[in-house]
């Protein structure tokens, strides 16, 4: 499918238009993929997952409401509350926490082999 060519200035779109031409707006190649992409409904909810992923992963340090290594024996083997929104373990980690920083870990391991598939060429 060939697209128009696109006027490259205002003053040529203006200069065709006084002529009597009629300008012809044209959309690039990558407004029709994005345009495409966007009414697949999985393609969205899939790229808003991974979105969501990438930032609690490499948010973690930021986000988690404590640190990965933090224990805390007076917190042992609590279930879900407001302080701890997953629990805790046996020694007292926070489970939201390490699930945070464990996706962190799993999203670099995925990126790099993807990067390394594409290097040479899988």
């Amino acid at each position: 499918m060939a697209l128009p060519v696109s006027l490259s200035t205002r003053d040529e779109r203006r200069r065709d238009l006084a002529r009597g031409e009629e300008a012809v707006r044209t959309r690039s190649a990558s407004y029709f993929a994005l345009r495409r992409f966007a009414r697949n409904k999985l393609a969205v909810f899939g790229s808003v997952l991974v979105l969501a992923l990438c930032i609690l992963g490499f948010g973690a340090p930021i986000l988690a409401p404590t640190s990965y290594s933090y224990a805390d024996l007076m917190s042992a083997n609590q279930f879900p509350s407001w302080e701890h929104p997953m629990g805790t373990d046996t020694i007292g980690h926070d489970f939201l926490s390490r699930v945070m920083y464990g996706t962190r870990t799993s999203l670099i391991v995925g990126f790099a082999a993807v990067a390394v598939a594409c290097a040479i060429g899988i």
